[in-house]
């Protein structure tokens, strides 16, 4: 079985190499969203499935479950987030996500 060929900077005696070889642009990885963006996205996603009601976050908590096998640890999370406080949660603002000013964003 043939050998897949490593990545430039996992290679030993290249690291730190400035060098922009066709070999390090083939296997360099694709530039990613940063996290911040990822979560934004992640949290207004979340708002709108949260809008659907129970049924469906049930099914989604579900579906995490069969493909992942994290029934043990998802019923220990949902019974400590079932036993927060309604009522003191919305006080501190813990009901909702912080409101996002984004200034001098590219464009």
């Amino acid at each position: 079985m043939r050998k897949l060929p490593r990545r430039p900077e996992l290679r030993s005696g290249r690291a730190g190499n400035d060098e922009c070889s066709l070999e390090h642009r083939i296997y360099a990885p694709f530039p990613t969203q940063s996290q911040e963006v990822v979560r934004r996205q992640r949290q207004r996603l979340v708002e709108l499935v949260h809008r659907l009601g129970p049924r469906v976050v049930y099914e989604l908590i579900d579906h995490l479950d069969r493909d992942h096998g994290l029934g043990a640890d998802l019923d220990r999370l949902l019974e400590r987030f079932a036993g927060l406080d309604p009522e003191i949660l919305r006080q501190v603002g813990g009901d909702r996500f912080a409101s996002v000013h984004v200034v001098g964003g590219s464009r």
